[in-house]
């Protein structure tokens, strides 16, 4: 059985004051959806024996609320923040590395760019498949929603890290190295985009995406528990970041410093189960004698100008 309690003191809005809050409080986007779906009591899928339902009391609804929330604010930097220059010293490594990594012509590099985003877009559909693949084939509702759910709060999560870093560090791409004397509005080498080469958003998604297939094909044998099903994705899906980052370098957008440490921050946020502030609003109560065992979580809520917060219980 589950309830939901609106809770909180809600507060209607003006106009000025619902975009200020839609700002700060991205996470609630789609909650009014959730809400009128939850209320009408029906089940997406039932093949796994029980009831489940989008966003209600579970750790991969705080999961979900975490990565918008992660989403909003590497958003709110990417507009908002003003780059500057920071980080323009090159050490002979990364100058070394380019030399020998950068393809030689700029239809090349162009190439080879483009290849990079295809390269990212499949890292993620790796992990589409297998939740397709525990949805339709396992028909586990719960654990399908809890792999997707993971995935948006890793890719939140390294956005917000990427972003912030980025604007931060303020570090010289390689192409900037051939900008000088160029006019201040050039579109190559006069926008903000020259100053973000530290680190790699595509490293850092691209194994984001890697760690997340790991961490369900070989801990919960999300393909099946044959050697094959637990090794081959994990393998895929390195296989893809690596060739990403290589991508960014050969393209001339990234040093090699930039990309092994987006594919160290991405690997690790991707893997282990990343924590954050939705977390400590769900709660699980142990049944007691006559009692049952009860989960529940406090979310955002949002819907005719009204802003709060609702409680959903799980018994």
């Amino acid at each position: 059985m589950e309830i939901e309690i609106p809770a909180c003191a809600v507060s209607r809005l003006g106009p000025r004051a619902r975009r200020v809050g839609l700002a700060l409080v991205i996470a609630m986007l789609g909650a009014s959806g959730a809400r009128a779906g939850s209320a009408s009591g029906r089940s997406w899928c039932a093949g796994n024996g029980r009831g489940w339902k989008i966003l209600g009391p579970s750790p991969a609804s705080s999961d979900l609320y975490n990565g918008l929330l992660w989403i909003g604010g590497a958003g709110g930097i990417a507009l908002g923040a003003d780059a500057k220059f920071h980080w323009t010293h090159v050490d002979d490594f990364d100058k070394s590395a380019r030399n020998s990594l950068r393809l030689g012509t700029a239809s090349a590099r162009e190439r080879a760019n483009r290849a990079s985003d295809a390269l990212l877009g499949l890292s993620f559909g790796l992990h589409a498949l297998a939740i397709g693949q525990t949805l339709f084939v396992g028909r586990d509702c719960d654990e399908a929603y809890d792999m997707a759910t993971d995935l948006v709060e890793s890719v939140g999560l390294v956005t917000l890290l990427v972003e912030s870093t980025k604007f931060l560090a303020g570090r010289e791409r390689p192409f900037g190295l051939e900008c000088d004397g160029t006019p201040p509005d050039d579109a190559h080498c006069g926008g903000d985009s020259r100053k973000q080469s530290f680190f790699s958003g595509h490293a850092a998604l691209s194994a984001a995406g890697a760690g997340v297939t790991c961490a369900y094909a070989l801990e919960r044998n999300a393909w099946g528990e044959t050697t094959l099903g637990r090794v081959v994705p994990c393998a895929l899906g390195i296989g893809l970041a690596a060739s990403t980052a290589m991508m960014r370098v050969a393209g001339d957008k990234h040093w090699v410093t930039d990309v092994v440490t987006g594919l160290a921050v991405g690997a690790v946020v991707g893997y282990f189960d990343t924590w954050g502030p939705f977390d400590l609003l769900h709660f699980e109560v142990p049944a007691r004698g006559p009692l049952p065992r009860a989960e529940g979580v406090i979310l955002p809520w949002t819907g005719g100008g009204v802003l709060g917060t609702r409680l959903a219980l799980r018994f």
